[in-house]
């Protein structure tokens, strides 16, 4: 059979609305990326000029992280989400009584009780556009206290980097260098401004909780390659620690003031807590939050910390998204409830020496925050 000149494939015609419905799908997709790409900043730079609304941005911002799949949702962290907004009007948690418990002041006491004051390098964090600072001392909070403070101080610039707040690192921070002074003075040299002008917070922690957070964060959890000289040389020996923690910090605290010796990543994260911040001379300037290491007491913290960023005029829904992080995230050294740091308080507990050393290290830290001096055996 000949075919006419003018004879069609029934499926030309087809073939051919498939290939212009294809086609139509990838300009659709390559100009959604390009919008994405290149159109993104100025989405973020509206917003900064209040043309968006903070909301608008974070949403939108989410939004974005789903596509690119760097974010998961599960069931668990939707119900955290609902109930952490509940941290903006109140804590809901009560203390537990303590049972059968050590009383520190009523032990043989036979060790030198640590002198007060010695004064370490501020590491003051700011916002300046509300004037809030934080004063971080470590094992305090302290990586997510700095991560807050950045977020707050650009949240446009720490978004569109792709930053979160329990993800951020000491070493690889977004901020570093842009909203941090080594003293509250040269942030008020720097900024022209007087100590009036500014609300300044701090973290300060159950002394024996930060020790033994150090313990497990420094010598298990994230110990460096050459463990002969990490963590004082102790391996992951807590006796051994204690005792080479007290020993450090007696010698540091007896060498005279102009004389000081650098001290190790170990001792700033041991060290007494009065010793950091200029708390002799700031402690009723300073707004002093508890952190509590148990969760059942963590939003105790969170409220207060809420109360601080209201206080300051800091926008609400900025207020939520920390909540939010805070709470359904965990940063990488979090040693909440581990074994190690279960094991390692028992050998504490059960060693009048050592804890005659924590003691005494920490006499003025127990008596300046008010923290008990009694632990469950």
């Amino acid at each position: 059979m000949a075919f006419s000149a003018h004879y069609r494939h029934p499926l030309s015609s087809r073939l051919i609305y498939a290939l212009l419905g294809l086609a139509a799908f990838f300009y659709f997709v390559i100009a959604y990326g390009i919008t994405v790409v290149y159109l993104r900043p100025n989405v973020l730079i509206a917003c900064q000029n209040d043309d968006l609304n903070i909301r608008d941005l974070l949403k939108s911002i989410y939004e974005d992280a789903y596509v690119y799949g760097k974010h998961q949702p599960n069931e668990e962290q939707d119900t955290r989400n609902e109930t952490s907004s509940n941290l903006l009007l109140e804590s809901k948690t009560t203390s537990m009584p303590i049972i059968d418990n050590i009383d520190l002041s009523t032990l043989p006491h036979t060790h030198e009780i640590i002198p007060p004051y010695v004064k370490l390098e501020e590491k003051m964090k700011a916002v300046h556009s509300h004037r809030l600072a934080a004063c971080v001392i470590e094992k305090n909070m302290s990586t997510i206290i700095t991560a807050i403070m950045c977020f707050l101080e650009d949240f446009v610039s720490f978004l569109h980097a792709n930053r979160t707040i329990t993800s951020e690192r000491w070493h690889t921070r977004f901020c570093r260098g842009k909203n941090e002074y080594g003293s509250v003075d040269a942030m008020l040299e720097k900024t022209k401004t007087v100590l009036e002008d500014w609300m300044i917070f701090t973290l300060v922690r159950d002394p024996l909780e930060r020790l033994i957070s150090a313990f497990t964060d420094k010598c298990i959890y994230n110990k460096e390659k050459k463990e002969s000289i990490n963590c004082y040389g102790c391996h992951q020996d807590i006796e051994c620690f204690v005792r080479s923690v007290y020993n450090r910090t007696l010698t540091f605290a007896h060498i005279p003031s102009n004389q000081k010796h650098p001290y190790l990543m170990e001792d700033v994260h041991t060290f007494p807590q009065n010793w950091h911040c200029s708390f002799q001379t700031r402690t009723n300037k300073m707004k002093i939050i508890k952190y509590y290491s148990e969760y059942s007491e963590r939003d105790k913290t969170y409220v207060e910390l809420v109360k601080v960023l209201q206080e300051r005029g800091i926008h609400q829904d900025l207020i939520v998204y920390i909540v939010e992080q805070v709470t359904t995230g965990t940063t990488f050294h979090t040693t909440i409830n581990s074994d190690e740091k279960k094991k390692a308080r028992a050998t504490i507990l059960q060693n009048s020496d050592l804890l005659d050393m924590v003691y005494s290290m920490y006499y003025h830290d127990y008596e300046l925050f008010g923290f008990p001096k009694t632990y469950d055996k």
